[in-house]
């Protein structure tokens, strides 16, 4: 059967772990995809994903790989602002394009 490469379907690298993980994560992709477009609809000046995962009281890394798809299908875009991350690190604060 032909496989959609990522962005279509949840990346995975190397290891048959990753891409069980990844072929686990089909299931809930296009739900998690969705909880991202109304986190932004009602935030409009943008969020980090970090804080598209507070919205829902979710854990911060859930949503980064559902913006980093929507962001490469070109339906996300950076607002030029970046927030520190769970982590500390920066991140780039999105909205819907």
């Amino acid at each position: 059967m032909f496989q959609f490469p990522y962005p279509t379907n949840p990346g995975w690298k190397g290891t048959q772990t990753s891409k069980d993980a990844a072929d686990q994560k089909k299931e809930t992709k296009i739900t998690d995809q969705a909880m991202v477009f109304v986190a932004l609809k009602n935030h409009p000046d943008g969020l980090t994903p970090d804080e598209i995962a507070a919205v829902y009281g979710e854990n911060y890394i859930k949503f980064r790989p559902r913006c980093s798809e929507l962001k490469k299908n070109g339906r996300l875009e950076a607002t030029g602002e970046r927030r520190p991350s769970h982590l500390g690190t920066k991140q780039d604060v999105l909205r819907l394009k």
